[in-house]
């Protein structure tokens, strides 16, 4: 837990690479091949990780948070 925590948000990044290519793995598994949205999804999951990291220390983002947290 102490390394997770330690190597933030790579850690989050790493693990929730780790868990949508697992789900992969089993639908591939499972059905014999993969079905197009889910691996459109993972696909976009993974691609997305640098975009989110970037902007989410921008004050746009900032500000957004704060609105929703009310």
């Amino acid at each position: 837990l102490d390394f997770l925590l330690s190597h933030r948000p790579f850690s989050a990044f790493a693990l929730t690479d780790l868990t949508v290519l697992a789900f992969v793995a089993y639908d591939t598994f499972k059905h014999r091949r993969l079905h197009p949205a889910f691996a459109w999804g993972g696909l976009l999951t993974i691609v997305s990780q640098p975009i989110r990291f970037a902007l989410s220390s921008t004050d746009a983002w900032m500000q957004f948070a704060s609105w929703l947290v009310g």
